[in-house]
């Protein structure tokens, strides 16, 4: 009898843990909102706009360009947006940074739609993925996909961990440009 009153205990505290956990994860995500809200709605961040040339020199070419712009409070990165222009589509990804940390990415990518003839329908664009990805000290919480990529190599568990170390040289390139706009 008292085994079983020990296991019922055991099961309580383990659903008790797991969902303060889940709350605390949601609390965590409301406060990153609020701070990538506040961001977006900041109108005296200082932005720094980078052409491809200027950010990616002449280690690619791409069909559509690329682009690069860091938001600034002062000498602090809050914001940082890169896009990518493909044969194929076009890709953008909004960092979004808390005392020196991504916080939040937020990726689209718009596909060119293809045309009765097989062609690709260059003068338009039409979203085909969202994904969303919450951080805490530099630990993924949680990861929202809405929508299909056209082409990924990766799984997304590995595409998704690769993310936020595969701009660190972006982020070092403009708070080099920022700091000789000064």
């Amino acid at each position: 009898m008292k085994a079983q009153y020990v296991s019922l205990l055991l099961f309580a505290l383990a659903y008790n843990a797991r969902s303060y956990s889940q709350y605390d994860k949601d609390s965590i995500i409301k406060n990153i909102k609020e701070v990538y809200q506040q961001v977006n709605n900041d109108k005296a961040l200082h932005v720094i706009t980078l052409d491809e040339q200027e950010f990616l020199g002449d280690e690619v070419s791409l069909d559509g360009g690329a682009g690069l712009e860091g938001y600034f409070k002062n000498d602090t990165l809050c914001k940082m947006v890169v896009e990518f222009g493909l044969s194929y589509a076009m890709r953008k990804y909004d960092y979004y940074f808390n005392k020196g940390r991504v916080i939040f990415i937020y990726e689209t990518e718009k596909d060119y739609p293809e045309k009765k003839d097989g062609m690709l329908d260059y003068e338009n664009l039409k979203l085909a993925f969202e994904g969303r990805y919450y951080y805490d000290n530099g630990k993924l919480i949680r990861s929202l996909f809405k929508g299909k990529k056209r082409a990924e190599g990766n799984t997304p568990a590995e595409y998704v961990k690769d993310l936020p170390a595969d701009f660190k040289k972006y982020i070092k390139t403009l708070q080099t440009h920022a700091k000789s706009k000064k």
